[in-house]
């Protein structure tokens, strides 16, 4: 739905730029046109006011990078740099003739169309919530591509030189390296069934668990038997609503060396794999398609990266990190946990200054769990925040319902660090009892990681 509506926004500041060179006898025309496409919508004001009433619901992506607009040019056209420099010839050519003074009102209008939809995203990104992915003003690439070839000349052998490099440079970035025409592009089932089937012949359908997250299992079904893979890997199809729950207790229940995670065209928070990962900490191989992966986890030593890593110790708490909450500690023939009930709000919190970490900065994410014991699904709250003086620049939460499992709770928080992030900003969390709730808790760790391993739905903004 996003893109549908930054696609208006984009469409709708073209309209009334366009007002602007209508002469009198087709305004009226162009008028009723506009109206009428307004009324078309209106049966879905009321959800499109509903969902702008909603926080948070893309917060998962996390602040752009003040880069972000270098970056997302560079993306559109192909992530080739060759292509760029094409494009920008044409441009860099007018201004090294010191033609600045004769640029038109088109020229103008074609950058401005090109701008106006980002400076409306960034507008909300910094008064309501993170906002900001390239394919939201996808569709203002064209008047940049307008705007950079309105400087060929219309005559002269360079002009039809660089016309000619630049659409042929074109065809054979979009058709042969990027292979526009020949890959999906949203989403993908069947090559996610050849993976299962692969690998279960490589590793033995009896070594293996899997779970599978989807719109429908219905799609990976038709490729199963498509594909004639009558006896596909175990799989357990989890339901979107429930998701953590469910992963967890079938990774608890799994008893193979192998485990296998699939998931396609649905919101896969990154805490998702780091459930697996507690217990098959090693990927042994993996298949990243747009907006779908599947990896398959073994229970050799972990090979992704870990750039920080602190567990709180109850006997000797490192206070660079670790801020003690000596009345909540119990003993327990030898092991040591924190208790809570409902006199008791925060726990101990791991509380200190970016300066004092170590992470890469551009690839990053923060995750933090803790194993917990209740008689009852209970309710309280994981809290990451991060503060700038006085000023809160992050806040997230998880809740303990969320992770529930019979055999063994563990509940998991995870999120990219903020760009412009500063060196005196305070990272705290902590477990906020704001239900009241009894219960224990121990191993309470905090880890930083390297996204770019964990292919989770934010691994695609």
């Amino acid at each position: 739905a996003s893109i549908h509506y930054f696609c208006a926004i984009s469409v709708g500041i073209t309209g009334i730029v366009g007002l602007y060179f209508l002469n009198q006898t087709d305004w009226k025309n162009y008028l009723k046109l506009g109206i009428l496409g307004v009324v078309l919508f209106s049966p879905n004001l009321a959800i499109l006011f509903k969902q702008l009433e909603i926080s948070g619901t893309v917060g998962w992506l996390g602040y752009s990078s003040p880069y972000f607009m270098l970056e997302h040019i560079y993306t559109i056209f192909n992530n080739s740099s060759v292509l760029l420099l094409l494009c920008l010839t044409p441009f860099v050519i007018w201004i090294l003739k010191a033609q600045i003074k004769k640029i038109n009102k088109f020229q103008v209008i074609s950058i401005a169309f090109f701008i106006l939809p980002y400076l409306f995203l960034l507008t909300y990104e910094l008064a309501v919530q993170p906002a900001i992915v390239s394919r939201y003003i996808y569709f203002s690439f064209p008047f940049l591509l307008i705007f950079l070839l309105s400087f060929i000349q219309k005559s002269g052998r360079l002009s039809k030189t660089i016309t000619l490099l630049i659409v042929v440079f074109s065809l054979i970035s979009t058709t042969v390296f990027n292979k526009t025409y020949s890959t999906f592009h949203y989403g993908e089932f069947k090559r996610i069934a050849q993976s299962h089937s692969l690998w279960e012949k490589e590793y033995g359908k009896e070594n293996i668990s899997g779970a599978s997250l989807l719109i429908s299992e219905n799609y990976l079904n038709y490729y199963f038997d498509e594909l004639e893979l009558k006896n596909p890997t175990s799989i357990t199809f989890i339901n979107r609503t429930i998701r953590h729950q469910e992963l967890l207790d079938c990774v608890n229940k799994s008893n193979n060396n192998y485990f296998v995670f699939s998931w396609s065209n649905t919101q896969t928070p990154t805490d998702l794999y780091e459930i697996i990962l507690r217990k098959y900490p090693h990927i042994e191989q993996q298949n990243i398609y747009y907006s779908s992966a599947i990896t398959l986890f073994s229970k050799e030593k972990s090979n992704t990266t870990t750039q920080f890593s602190s567990t709180l110790n109850y006997i000797k708490p490192n206070e660079t990190y670790w801020h003690l909450k000596k009345d909540n500690i119990l003993a327990i023939d030898s092991t040591v946990i924190e208790h809570m009930d409902k006199n008791i709000l925060y726990s101990s919190t791991f509380e200190t200054a970016i300066e004092n970490l170590t992470f890469d900065k551009k690839d990053n994410y923060i995750v933090t769990s803790l194993d917990y014991k209740s008689d009852n699904n209970i309710n309280p709250l994981l809290v990451l925040t991060i503060t700038r003086e006085d000023e809160t620049i992050l806040w997230r939460s998880a809740n303990f319902k969320d992770y529930y499992s019979p055999s063994n709770s563990i509940v998991f928080l995870c999120s990219k660090f903020p760009s412009g992030i500063k060196s005196t900003d305070v990272v705290k969390i902590f477990v906020w009892n704001n239900s009241e709730d009894d219960f224990t808790f121990n191993n309470f760790t905090v880890k930083i990681k390297k996204q770019s391993e964990i292919p989770s739905s934010s691994y695609f903004f």
